[in-house]
């Protein structure tokens, strides 16, 4: 579970543009991780994971992705197609 520390509650930072206002909706389940240093260059890459607090997430790698946040979005609110 994750949650925003009170000081941070109900912001968010988009980079470029400034603090917004965000709806905090309290400690959620982290659905993976991404890796904003690493570059997927596959169209289809092979899935993988990564350990965090001895949790296994599943892994993307974002770096020089500009569709990063409508596809991080999208799995989101619907998930990954299963054996794709």
């Amino acid at each position: 579970m994750a949650d925003a520390p009170a000081t941070l509650r109900g912001m968010i930072e988009a980079r470029g543009i400034g603090i917004l206002n965000a709806r905090a909706v309290g400690p959620v389940r982290v659905a993976f991780a991404v890796d904003l240093t690493r570059e997927e260059r596959a169209r289809l890459p092979e899935r993988r994971s990564c350990d965090i607090l001895d949790i296994s997430l599943p892994l993307i790698w974002g770096r020089n992705n500009d569709h990063l946040g409508p596809a991080v979005l999208q799995y989101l609110k619907a998930g990954e197609v299963p054996g794709s």
